[in-house]
């Protein structure tokens, strides 16, 4: 079974979570992480032995990175999110997908035009104690 190339952008405290699923998943290889700062990716590269970037626009360059998860500051997902798909990856963004709407509709339209998937990262609402304080 061919695994599925990956990178993370942005490794903040969700962007570590996806780090750490990333190297347990059998189907997906984790191949980059990216952070704006240096010395975060480093740190963070070093400690799950992935290659650590500091500029995602040339993690996107990459033809083995199939798709990115982008686990920024929400005021900068639509233009990571809108690079990567026009790069041809498919994109997993941590919510909020964007700051407003039209990004949004920009985004989708992108990713059908292009034939990309688009997904936004819902994983709380799997969370058993959500799912409980729901009931």
């Amino acid at each position: 079974m061919q695994k599925l190339g990956v990178a993370v952008i942005g490794t903040g405290t969700w962007g570590r979570n996806h780090v750490r699923v990333y190297k347990d998943l059998e189907n997906a290889s984790l191949l980059a992480i990216v952070d704006s700062n240096k010395a975060i990716a480093k740190e963070v590269g070093e400690k799950f032995n992935v290659k650590w970037y500091t500029d995602y626009e040339e993690v996107l360059k990459i033809k083995e990175i199939e798709a990115v998860s982008i686990c920024t500051p929400t005021d900068t997902h639509a233009e990571i999110a809108l690079k990567a798909i026009e790069a041809g990856k498919h994109v997993l963004v941590e919510k909020p997908l964007t700051k407003n709407i039209e990004e949004a509709k920009t985004l989708a339209n992108s990713a059908r035009k292009k034939g990309v998937y688009l997904s936004v990262g819902f994983i709380e609402r799997f969370n058993p104690a959500v799912i409980e304080a729901k009931k």
